[in-house]
């Protein structure tokens, strides 16, 4: 799929006037998903950090997106927790 697409979009054969963003976003796209670590991280986090996304990242958002924890959540799970059988477990 890869070269049908690239030969699609490579800009010395497509005249439209995105097609060389196009031809370069389907490269960074082989590039990731050709790359094992790469893909693994874009597949738990559905992005891949470069040195700009990385730090433009909103973490917080990010993890409140996908773990939708309130605080009634929290207290509901230390009430449980707190004093019970696994909490001794797990410190000692």
């Amino acid at each position: 799929g890869y070269h049908k697409a690239a030969l699609k979009w490579h800009p010395d054969k497509n005249q439209q006037q995105d097609a060389t963003l196009k031809f370069q976003a389907l490269g960074e796209v082989h590039r990731i998903l050709s790359d094992a670590d790469l893909r693994s991280e874009y597949d738990e986090s559905g992005m891949v950090p470069d040195s700009e996304s990385a730090t433009k990242m909103n973490w917080s958002a990010y993890f409140a997106k996908i773990f939708k924890v309130t605080t009634k959540d929290i207290d509901k799970f230390a009430t449980q927790y707190v004093g019970s059988a696994e909490e001794r477990a797990d410190v000692l």
